[in-house]
């Protein structure tokens, strides 16, 4: 067994990389999210185990990192939607109306396709 000194290093290691964790979960489709926290969840339970943690200490550590790291993708998830939205509305030239915050992926992909494809029609007109 490694010594407390190990051990709460590798414990706080643990916790120091939600943020990078919550990252890559918030850009994943929300479709995978819950396998994705199901597989943090096992990893965070199999560490302190691996470290001869008891069950039920595992448990309740597991649970809240878990519950932190929930905490820091729904952060991210309202920041990523935010910068998107802004830039969104750059593209647009319009401001997006109030309580349309929750404009999906997929219109905002499609209205970026069709700019691109007007720019690019326009800048080959232009050209020839």
């Amino acid at each position: 067994m490694a010594s407390s000194s190990e051990e709460g290093k590798v414990l706080e290691a643990a916790v120091a990389g939600i943020p990078e964790i919550a990252q890559i979960i918030a850009f994943m489709p929300v479709e995978d999210r819950a396998r994705a926290f199901d597989t943090a969840e096992r990893s965070y339970l199999r560490t302190v185990k691996n470290l001869g943690g008891a069950e039920e200490l595992a448990q309740k550590w597991a649970s809240a990192v878990m519950f932190e790291l929930r905490a820091a993708v729904e952060e991210r998830v309202l920041a990523n939607r935010k910068a998107l939205k802004a830039l969104y509305e750059e593209l647009i030239g319009e401001p997006v109306k109030a309580g349309a915050l929750d404009i999906s992926t997929e219109t905002i992909e499609t209205d970026i396709e069709e700019l691109i494809h007007k720019i690019y029609d326009h800048d080959t007109q232009r050209d020839s």
